[in-house]
This record gives structure tokens, C-alpha cells and sequence, in this order.
């Protein structure tokens, strides 16, 4: 079993013990030859790290693979850009094609020094990440055989690591990331004077007819229950304070089909609809996607004008459409032409053309830009500021972006008290798909393989929160700490453990690109099958003004073409999520370093600062949701554009430039 060293140098590796810990007998290496017979070395690393139950095949150990991948890396790191490193790639960078999974195990091992005969001192403090590194050579190979001149312009494709390339950019990725955050909060400084509707008796002490409509009932019950919360306790001093005294919502819910227990909806006939529509897009060819998308057509259609749509729907005061924008459209478009426009508010997470086929991308794109721009009856809104900056740049928008909330789990986590007689640290690993994926179940049996060479079962005991297993929040609560592996940048799970005040652990960029771009390629938000673009190229005026360095989306369409794509873009992704910009959270590259952290993290102070950074986001977006109603509920009297109060839209490079700008310290 892999053992990684944690905390602590390893400053007798190769000789068999390391701060008083003793190493697996296939890592003791006294001497080795410094000549590298990649197959038999590769094969090597397969037969002590692939479990029998795994489906690959078992292998004889030759030698001492690992020092002499080690060594080899560390010569290719020298060697920057001769034929010797991309010969010392490419094997790598296969093995990585053929064995996804085998990446977390190459990953950690190249995080050991480097230490014993023939190694200087400069190179053993040298780390090589096995499964990044070869890619990102092959990535620069095929570029400079496409275009010299352009790889050329790549800093990293001069020589250096995934690790280094990341670092150099590090400060304007985050500078990046943070302004986007910052600029694209809603505007609530320039909205009216009051609420005009606030003395209309059907608003004032009595219920708001709301019409939920989405296809994740998560994602529409954070705002509905941000609603609520914002209506039963209004910050005060905000305008829309009074106008709504009394007032509460009446909730319906039609869709929701992912999760629809949630929402006690399974039966209902637009949620029949989507799921017939949604639920086998991503493994459908486009000829079928689009045949399918005519039937929703149909279908939606005898819904919303056949009768079959109930009062609660067509004569609501106001709608909420949640995820995809394609579904929100569509409501618009095949309303009943006897009834009506309602206001809606739609509040988005995921990409933008999520389930659109590709003949409609187009079509879908200007729509969302005209809803945007110039729509009198909608706002729009979405949940992160990567999610505004997909809309910035597929379709040369401004959108403002709210924090998903839970405000039901406020104060539910209670951090424990130090024990000075013991460390034992017990947390819970949140559930995602990727760890029930063959990439989760080698982090697991590295994790378990550290605890179980060094006994400390005891000091950290962690619970995983696999498929099948479910547990209520409070019991969830009642953990030190939470770790979660988000196979998605915008998981629910994330902003509610988060609104829970309770330590979270997240994958740092190395860890997070590795499961982005490697684990979750053919699901994931950022596949080439969700990008399209505008033909008068709004989007590129934006993104570029906004300083977005590289695409926001793959260009592959293939796992086999990974190479056309380099993991720096995804790198460069993570610092645009919640996970690099919300405070207080802990990131770890691997599963030694999150055992360390576990066992040293002050949890009290932590989840201190979790608490107030909630405290003060709740009170920007309470404020948002009730002057939010006040301009929706009052847009049937007033033509001006819905959005564009909340988030003045730029018109040219130099008004984008101003909305992106980096504000210092």
C-alpha cells in the first residue's frame, strides 16, 4: 500500500525511514540505476497500486519504479523543451488517457522529495506532479508543431512544471477573480426611491402567489427560502422594508424533477416533461437531442395552451425559473397568448446552454442577451461570479451574482472544544459523484494505507457520505469538520456546509484540476459541447477588456484529445470559483496534507470567521431579494429594463474594462 509521508520532510527516503515513520519496502531504495525502462517502471507503480478489484491488469514489480520515475522527471524538468522530456512524457501522458484514476496515485507519489545516490542537492527538493507534468508537455509538444510562434507566447511551455506555471500566475488569477466578485455584486445603491406597489392591497398583509419552475429543486428552494428569510426578517433600513410588513409567499412548485422528493412534486406534469427531455441528453447523439428538443417543444407547448397548466402557474404574481436559461426561455415563448406576461426572476447556476442542441445554440444565445439587455418583465441573476463570467463571455452580458443561501442552517454547527489529553478530529466526507469514481477510490486507499502504516485510526476518523447513505443536517452538524470533493464548481453542498459555519476542506487548484479536467471530462460544466459564441463577437470585447486570460471552455470534444487543452485553463477556472474566493476555507493537495491539517486546524476560530463572512453576505442579499420584489412586482407599470437597474450593461472595451477593473487593497 502507497504511503505518503505527511507533515513532515522526508529527509531519509530512500533509505527506509523518514521523521521515525517507516515506508513500504518498494519505496526503501538504496540504490537504483539511474537508466529509466519506462514500460516495466509503469507496470511497476500498476502492481502496488491497482487493487484487484480494479479493471486493469496486474503487473510484476520491476525495480525501484518510483525513484526511477522520480529521477527521470527530474531530468525532463531540466531538460525544458529537447526531445528527451516529451520522450519522458509520453508515456505518462498515456498511461494517463488509459487509466484516469491512476493520475491521483502518479500525482501524490511525484510529491515525495527526492533524496539517496545521484541526486543533487538542488533537485531534491524538486517535486513533480506525475500526472499534470506530462500533460502539459504534451500540450506544449502539440502546440509548437501547430504553432511555434503562439506556444512560444506560453511562459510554461519554456520548461516549466504544472506546479511553477501555476504559481506565476497565481496573484493575477486571484486579482482576476476577486474583481470579477466584486464588480458584479448587484447594484442596490441606483434603485427607485420606494416601492410604487406598496399600498396595493393584494401585496400589502397578504400571501405572494410564487411560481417556482426548474429541473433542481436545490437550486430553486436557495432562493425560495432566501425569499422567505429576507421577508420574515428585512434588514434593516433597507427601502423595501415596510412595504412588505406582513407579507409571505405562497409557494408552487412545477418541474423539479432532479430531487423532487424535495419538493413533493414526482407526479407533476412538467416535471414529467422534463425529465423525458433531460434525462439521457448528455448520452444522446445531437441528431437525437434535437429530435428530442421538437418534442419538448410539443409537449410544453399542450402544457402551457392545452389546458392542462393549473392557476397556480398562469395567474401567479410572480414566476422564479431556475436552470437551464433554455427552459425559461421556452416559458416565454409558448405562454398562452390569451394571458399575460408575469415578471420573473431567474436565478441560474451551471452553463448557460446547458441541454440546448447545438442548431439552437444561436437562437438561445441572443435571447438571453436580449432578456438581459432589454427585458421590462425579467431579472436576471445567477449564483457565483464564474457563472457571470460564463454569461460575460458566451454572451457579452453584465450579471449580477447572489450567493446561494440556507439560512435554516445557521447556528446548527457547533465547534467542538480542544481536548488537551486528545487530537482525535472526526469529519465527514461530503457526498459527490467523484468519490464513488476509481479516482475517489484511490485517494481513498491512499488515505486509508497513510492511517493505517502510521495507527492513527484513532486521532482522525473520517465517515464518507456515499451513494445510499444519507444523513439529516443536524447529525451532519454534529462532525468536526467536512471534506468535500465538488465533481461540479457550483454544488449546492458547498454554499450550504459553508452557511453550516462548519471547517470545509476543498481540493487545492492541483487536486481540483485533476478532477475537473481529468475525473469528471466527459460531465463537465466546462465541456466544448456547452460553448458557443455570438457571430458579432460581444463576447470577445468583454472577456478581453475583463482581462480573462484563456477560454472558459475545453476545445476538446474528446477525452483522447486532451492534449488540445492545457491544465493551466483549468487552473485558471478554479480561481473564479467560490472555492478560491470565499474566505476561510481549507485546501489540500493531497491525502497526507489534509490529515495534517485536520489534526492542527483551530476549528473554533474558523468557523468564527465562516459565521461573520455569512452574517455579512446575508445582509447584501436580503436586501437584494426584497428590492428585488419591489422592482419585479412593480414592472408591469414600467417599461424600463429589468436588469440593467441591478447591473448597468456596458456598451464598449473601455465601460468593460471599468466593470472588471482590479481595485486595490
Amino acid at each position: 500500500m502507497l504511503l505518503v509521508v505527511f507533515g513532515i520532510s522526508a529527509s531519509c527516503l530512500w533509505t527506509g525511514s523518514s521523521g521515525g515513520l517507516l515506508l513500504p519496502a518498494w519505496l526503501r531504495c538504496e540504490h537504483s540505476s539511474e537508466e529509466l525502462d519506462f514500460p516495466a517502471a509503469v507496470q511497476g507503480l500498476l502492481a502496488e497500486i491497482l487493487p484487484d478489484s480494479w479493471p486493469a491488469a496486474k503487473y510484476e514489480l520491476h525495480g525501484c519504479a518510483l525513484r526511477q520515475l522520480l529521477l527521470q522527471a527530474n531530468k525532463s524538468s531540466h531538460t525544458g523543451t529537447s526531445s528527451t522530456a516529451s520522450h519522458a512524457a509520453a508515456p505518462l501522458f498515456q498511461l494517463l488517457l488509459q487509466e484516469p484514476s491512476v493520475s491521483l496515485f502518479l500525482a501524490d507519489l511525484g510529491r515525495l522529495p527526492l533524496h539517496g545516490p545521484g541526486v543533487s542537492s538542488s533537485s531534491s527538493s524538486h517535486s513533480h506532479d506525475l500526472a499534470l507534468d506530462p500533460w502539459l508537455q504534451e500540450y506544449c509538444q502539440l502546440r509548437r508543431l501547430l504553432d511555434a510562434t503562439a506556444a512560444s507566447e506560453e511562459p510554461w511551455c519554456n520548461g516549466m512544471d504544472f506546479d511553477n506555471a501555476v504559481e506565476t500566475q497565481r496573484r493575477s488569477w486571484s486579482a482576476i477573480g476577486l474583481a470579477l466578485y466584486a464588480n458584479l455584486q448587484p447594484n442596490l445603491q441606483g434603485q427607485k426611491a420606494g416601492c410604487s406597489f406598496a399600498r396595493d392591497t393584494r401585496v400589502r398583509d397578504l400571501a405572494l402567489q410564487l411560481a417556482a419552475v426548474g429541473t433542481h429543486s436545490g437550486l430553486t428552494l436557495a432562493a425560495t427560502g432566501a425569499l422567505e428569510a429576507a421577508l420574515a426578517n428585512p434588514p434593516a433600513g433597507t427601502l423595501a422594508q415596510s412595504a412588505f410588513t406582513g407579507t409571505s409567499l405562497k409557494l408552487s412548485y412545477f418541474g423539479h424533477w432532479a430531487w423532487c422528493q424535495n419538493v413533493k412534486n414526482c407526479d407533476e406534469p412538467l416535471a414529467l416533461i422534463f425529465r423525458d427531455y433531460q434525462q439521457d441528453w448528455a448520452e444522446s447523439s445531437d441528431s437525437v437531442n434535437e429530435k428530442n428538443f421538437q418534442r419538448l417543444l410539443g409537449d410544453l407547448q399542450g402544457f402551457l395552451q392545452g389546458g392542462a397548466a393549473p392557476r397556480d402557474l398562469l395567474h401567479a404574481d410572480l414566476l422564479l425559473c431556475t436552470r437551464p436559461f433554455l427552459f425559461c426561455w421556452l416559458l416565454r415563448q409558448l405562454w398562452p397568448p390569451e394571458l399575460p406576461q408575469l415578471p420573473m426572476l431567474h436565478y441560474y447556476s451551471g452553463p448557460l446552454l446547458f441541454d440546448t442542441p447545438a442548431p439552437e445554440m444561436q437562437r438561445v444565445l441572443e435571447a438571453f442577451r436580449e432578456t438581459v439587455r432589454n427585458s421590462a418583465l425579467d431579472l436576471v441573476v445567477s449564483s457565483s461570479a464564474l457563472q457571470s463570467a460564463w454569461m460575460m463571455a458566451m454572451a457579452g452580458t453584465a450579471v449580477p451574482h447572489v450567493r446561494p443561501h440556507a439560512t435554516q442552517l445557521r447556528g446548527l454547527y457547533v465547534p467542538p472544544h480542544p481536548d488537551p489529553s486528545s487530537m482525535a478530529r472526526r469529519a465527514l466526507v461530503l457526498r459527490s459523484t467523484w468519490i464513488s469514481s476509481l479516482m475517489g477510490d484511490a485517494f481513498r486507499s491512499v488515505l486509508a494505507g497513510l492511517l493505517n502504516e502510521n495507527r492513527m485510526q484513532g486521532q482522525v476518523d473520517l465517515e464518507w457520505l456515499s451513494a445510499g447513505k444519507f444523513l439529516q443536517y443536524p447529525e451532519i452538524a454534529g462532525f468536526d469538520a467536512a471534506v468535500f470533493f465538488p465533481e461540479q464548481p457550483d454544488k449546492l453542498t458547498f454554499w450550504e456546509q459553508y452557511e453550516m459555519a462548519m471547517p470545509l476542506w476543498l481540493p487545492s487548484v492541483d487536486f481540483w484540476t485533476r478532477i475537473h479536467a481529468v475525473g469528471e471530462f466527459r460531465y463537465s460544466v466546462f465541456a466544448s459541447r456547452w460553448f458557443a459564441e455570438l457571430p458579432e463577437g460581444v463576447e470577445a470585447a468583454s472577456s478581453s477588456a475583463c482581462a480573462l486570460p484563456l477560454k472558459l471552455f475545453f476545445q476538446a470534444s474528446d477525452f483522447g484529445e486532451l492534449a488540445r487543452d492545457s491544465p493551466i485553463t483549468p487552473a485558471f477556472w478554479f480561481h473564479l470559483t467560490d472555492y478560491a474566493i470565499f474566505p476561510h476555507l481549507q485546501l489540500f493537495s493531497s491525502a497526507a496534507e489534509l490529515i495534517d491539517q485536520l489534526l492542527s486546524a483551530d476549528l473554533v476560530q474558523i468557523s468564527s470567521q465562516m459565521a461573520a463572512f455569512n452574517e455579512q453576505t446575508w445582509q447584501k442579499s436580503a436586501t437584494f431579494y426584497l428590492t428585488a420584489l419591489c422592482a419585479l412586482l412593480g414592472s408591469r407599470a414600467d417599461s424600463t429594463p429589468l436588469t440593467p437597474q441591478f447591473m448597468p450593461q456596458p456598451t464598449g472595451p473601455d465601460e468593460w474594462a471599468s466593470a472588471c477593473a482590479q481595485h486595490s487593497s
